[in-house]
């Protein structure tokens, strides 16, 4: 009861004001947790992103890393087809002239598609079964391609990819080398698939450097970024540790 009595105060809030007052609220007094874990954040992005480069936030959500990367004085695209999710997003980060939003999806081509709507607005999803969250409605929503975005707006620096079992599909709307991209990763047997199906569409584009960092710490897995050749038993070394039971795959091209 107390969770949708919160839920729905933040809801409106968003719709009609005063969401950025209560989130400060949230998180300098009530929760200090996730302002603890903006800080890990940053400072992690921090060695990624300079000031005034462009970064594309696909599955932006509510705004977590891009608020991260407007703080590094980054310029952000953020990309959702989740209404509720891009009206918290732009209340939460209204203001900064260096944010752009897309409410759209993204896939392999210009369009519509359903999107399943979750019990958590964190894990709607494309995917019908996807493996996180019950699936509570679908609406039809608009998607674009990220050479689209990229036509737009600019060849980004750093795309982070976060779409819930879609990955593969968003990519292949991708014709481009983007200098480094992070996709989310869950490190059971049917998404590491789609997993390594990416990082093999990607490797057409030139020989990859890979590293992992897992869903409850912000530091690379590796010293030292491991190839394409050589991820899968990395990996898979990591496979006793439940810290990496989820995270993102951080990708960037080798130079010659």
């Amino acid at each position: 009861m107390a969770m949708n009595l919160a839920n729905r105060v933040k809801n409106l809030s968003a719709e009609y004001g005063g969401y950025k007052t209560l989130r400060w609220v949230q998180d300098h007094i009530v929760d200090r947790s996730r302002l603890k874990e903006f800080e890990q954040r940053r400072e992690f992005y921090r060695k990624l992103v300079n000031p005034g480069d462009l970064c594309f936030d696909v599955g932006s959500n509510i705004g977590d890393i891009s608020s991260v990367l407007l703080a590094l004085g980054a310029r952000v695209v953020a990309v959702d087809p989740q209404p509720a999710a891009m009206r918290e997003l732009q209340a939460r980060l209204a203001g900064d002239k260096n944010l752009t939003c897309v409410e759209a999806g993204l896939a392999d081509q210009p369009g519509q598609l359903d999107l399943y709507l979750h019990d958590q607005v964190g894990t709607t999803s494309m995917v019908h079964d996807w493996s996180a969250g019950k699936v509570k409605g679908k609406i039809t929503v608009p998607v674009t391609t990220l050479d689209d975005l990229i036509a737009r707006f600019g060849l980004p620096k750093y795309c982070k990819i976060d779409v819930e079992g879609f990955e593969f599909n968003v990519l292949k709307g991708l014709n481009r080398k983007i200098n480094m991209l992070s996709l989310e990763y869950h490190g059971d047997a049917k998404n590491m698939a789609v997993t390594n199906a990416c990082l093999d569409l990607l490797e057409q584009q030139g020989p990859l450097q890979i590293n992992v960092i897992p869903f409850c710490h912000y530091s690379f897995a590796w010293p030292e970024w491991v190839a394409r050749n050589d991820f899968g038993m990395k990996f898979s070394s990591l496979g006793s540790n439940p810290d990496y039971a989820y995270g993102d795959i951080f990708i960037r091209y080798r130079e010659n």
